[in-house]
């Protein structure tokens, strides 16, 4: 089909971007030092709770960078020089286009979160096994082994792919009308005030996806607060009808663009 090979050579053009290299080294950079600031922490398992929750955070984080600067870098360029004409002259829609983008840029920012949360889910189990820098070697006394959830710390970690779905989404759709400075802008704007409308009480409207509940701190931090398949189901139910629904209004105005 038309619309996967633009997936193949949006993820390839992707992940030889420097900034998606950069920002990958970055986040491997603090999740490292977040191993040094659980010295800061008296209590074993606060250090752990640390760490569960700061190596979510980070890579989440990166997924929520590299979604709408690859993706508004990707089409916008295209759209700039004209490289889409060529691709339009086969048999491809625009709404294959529109797809074939979003899902090319969010499966590369989903690799380099991959290799983040692998790291992130060693370094626990070594610092479960040796402790902290600093810490006295525990590690043939079971008893004092720390509770790390590795199994919702996973799900944590796929709900943080599914923020930079949506990312992803706005950042292919806003690059048709802005350039690609104007688009990243935006998408930032519109992640930060989803978070800050959630975290003072206030609904989003609809204009603007939920992401807060994508976070499942709680559930990281006690073993009481376990993240339910219903709720996971509909985490998933979310970012998938809010990306469809970004892509769908990205459809109305590719239409009316003259391209030529």
């Amino acid at each position: 089909m038309a619309w996967t090979a633009v997936v193949r050579l949006t993820y390839a053009d992707s992940v030889r971007q420097p900034v998606l290299w950069l920002a990958t080294a970055v986040g491997l950079g603090f999740l490292v030092l977040t191993t040094v600031f659980g010295m800061f922490n008296f209590f074993e398992q606060d250090r752990f709770r640390l760490f569960c929750t700061a190596g979510v955070a980070i890579t989440t984080l990166n997924g929520v960078f590299l979604a709408p600067v690859l993706a508004a870098s990707a089409v916008g360029e295209e759209l700039a020089d004209r490289t889409a004409l060529t691709l339009f002259a086969k048999p491809l829609g625009r709404g294959a286009y529109l797809c074939g983008k979003t899902l090319g840029v969010w499966a590369a920012a989903v690799s380099s979160s991959a290799v983040l949360a692998g790291l992130h889910l060693g370094l626990l189990a070594w610092l479960q096994r040796y402790g902290f820098p600093g810490d006295h070697h525990h590690g043939d006394d079971p008893a004092a082994w720390a509770w790390v959830p590795y199994g919702r710390l996973m799900l944590a970690h796929l709900l943080g792919t599914l923020t930079a779905l949506i990312l992803a989404a706005l950042g292919t759709v806003l690059a048709l009308r802005l350039r690609a400075a104007g688009a990243i802008t935006a998408c930032f704007a519109i992640f930060v005030g989803a978070n800050v409308l959630a975290g003072i009480g206030l609904p989003t409207t609809g204009f603007l996806p939920a992401l807060a509940i994508f976070q499942v701190d709680d559930a990281l931090q006690f073993p009481r607060f376990p993240i339910r398949p219903d709720y996971f189901g509909l985490c998933v139910l979310h970012s998938l009808l809010y990306s469809s629904g970004c892509l769908l209004l990205g459809l109305v105005l590719f239409k009316r663009q003259d391209l030529a």
